[in-house]
C-alpha cells in the first residue's frame, strides 16, 4: 500500500503495517515468503537506522546525566568531547551488528548449503534485528530512571589529564547500576528472539530446513549470550 493509499485509507494502512510487523516477530516464515521482497534495501537501512537512533537517545541521556554529575576540573573539553563521541556508539554499532551478524550467518550456513546470495541474507538479517529495537528501548528506560551516586575520588590515576581513563571511569559507574545491568542481561532474551527470526531468514535464502537454520543461528546467539553472561558476572563481582 503506497503513500496515496495511506492518505485515503489510513485505517487499512495501519492495519496492514501491524500485520507485517506481527509476522516478523511471531511468524517470520510468512513474513519472508510474502512481505520481505527481493529488491531494494531502503526499508532495511531505515530499520537499522531507527534501532541505532533509539540506542543513541539512551546514551545521549546518560552522557547528559554524567555531565551534570561530574563538572569543574574533571570534565575538561577533551573528556567532554570523548563522552559525546562514545554516545554515538549505538548508532554506528547497529550497522556493524547488521554486517557482522550477516557475515557469521553466511559463513556458518555455508557448511550446509551454498545456495543464495550474501545480499539476500543481508536483507533478511536486517528484519531479524527488530527485537534489538526493544532491547535499546529497555536500556534507554534504564538510563532514564537511574541515578548515579559514585563520586570521583581525586586519585592520581583518575585525573583530567587522562581523558580515556576518566571517560572509562564514568561509563563504569553507569555499567554497575542495577537497572542498567538488568536491562543489559535481558538483552539475551531479545538476542534469542532475533535468532528465531533469523533462522527463518537463513532457511529462506539458503534453502535449508528450519532445524538446520536453527543450528546455524545458534552459533552467534550462544556466543553473544556467553559474552553477556561474562560481562554481567564481572560487573556484579
Amino acid at each position: 500500500m503506497g503513500v496515496s493509499d495511506a492518505v485515503r485509507n489510513p485505517g487499512s494502512y495501519v492495519g496492514e503495517k501491524q500485520r507485517v510487523y506481527r509476522s516478523i516477530l511471531f511468524d517470520p516464515d510468512t513474513f519472508y515468503s510474502e512481505y520481505a521482497g527481493k529488491r531494494g534495501i531502503v526499508r532495511e537501512l531505515l530499520l537499522i537506522a531507527v534501532i541505532g537512533v533509539v540506542g543513541l537517545i539512551g546514551t545521549l541521556y546518560a552522557v547528559q546525566t554524567l555531565r551534570g554529575e561530574y563538572s569543574g576540573d574533571i570534565l575538561t573539553d577533551d573528556v567532554g568531547m570523548q563522552l559525546w563521541g562514545n554516545a554515538l556508539a549505538p548508532l554506528i554499532g547497529a550497522f556493524l551488528l547488521w554486517v557482522g551478524f550477516t557475515v557469521v550467518l553466511y559463513a556458518v550456513s555455508w557448511l550446509y548449503s551454498t545456495a543464495g546470495s550474501f545480499y539476500m541474507l543481508w536483507k533478511n538479517t536486517a528484519w531479524a534485528l527488530l527485537p534489538a529495537l526493544f532491547a535499546n528501548l529497555l536500556l534507554t528506560a534504564a538510563y532514564a530512571v537511574t541515578t548515579y551516586t559514585a563520586e570521583f575520588d581525586g586519585s592520581d590515576e583518575l585525573n583530567s589529564s587522562h581523558p580515556d581513563t576518566m571517560v572509562a571511569f564514568m561509563w563504569e559507574q553507569i555499567a554497575h547500576e542495577p537497572m542498567v545491568v538488568g536491562a543489559y542481561a535481558l538483552g539475551v532474551v531479545f538476542a534469542v528472539w532475533s535468532g528465531y527470526i533469523a533462522a527463518h531468514g537463513v532457511a529462506e535464502v539458503r534453502k535449508l530446513e528450519v532445524d538446520e537454520a536453527y543450528r546455524v543461528v545458534a552459533v552467534p546467539v550462544v556466543a553473544y549470550a556467553l559474552y553477556v553472561g561474562y560481562q554481567v558476572i564481572g560487573t556484579i563481582l
